[in-house]
């Protein structure tokens, strides 16, 4: 999707505010529109941050194996088991580590992409100013606005991912612990 279709989708928001006599939610309609046009892209951020997560967990969860299998009484448990277990734990940590740096990387574009679009979008509306409008705008507040404002729309996005995400890993969390020790 390209800048011209964000803005058309961006356009069409701001009039259906103003239809509804409302005063224009320019936040949310950024946000709202962003994630339309990355979504899929988004869509794999969230699944690299819960892959990353449960593996993480589950590594804790390993690591207590590891533990019980070095306290237990010589000739209780095979020599293969313990190979096993550090096997398991060292998967997951690669798993981990891969997932992770895939959630930060696919993030960061996701990230300059949408900011680029969004500051494209915003010397665009200035550049269709008339010059009364231009004069009348102050260099000041537009620098404000792309860097400042823009950088709290691009942040609340790069966390959004997290938000989403916890759900589920809290979810695998609660089940792992059900399954150590019941309520």
């Amino acid at each position: 999707m390209d800048n011209i279709t964000f803005r058309k989708m961006v356009n069409e928001d701001i009039a259906w505010y103003k239809e509804k006599g409302m005063k224009p939610d320019y936040y949310k309609i950024l946000r709202n529109n962003s994630l339309m046009i990355f979504k899929w892209e988004y869509l794999f951020v969230v699944i690299n941050n819960i892959i990353c997560e449960c593996a993480t967990i589950t590594s804790a969860r390993v690591i207590g194996f590891l533990i019980g299998y070095i306290k237990a009484p010589k000739g209780t448990v095979e020599e293969s088991d313990g190979y096993k277990l550090v096997a398991l734990f060292v998967g997951l940590m690669l798993v981990t580590s891969f997932a992770r740096c895939r959630y930060m990387h696919n993030g960061f574009i996701v990230g300059f992409r949408l900011r680029r679009v969004l500051v494209t979008s915003i010397y665009d509306k200035v550049a269709k100013l008339s010059v009364k409008s231009v004069s009348s705008v102050n260099p000041g507040k537009l620098i404000s606005l792309v860097s400042s404002d823009l950088y709290q729309v691009e942040k609340g996005l790069a966390l959004s991912p997290v938000l989403i995400a916890a759900p589920v890993v809290n979810l695998y969390a609660f089940i792992l612990i059900y399954t150590i020790g019941g309520w």
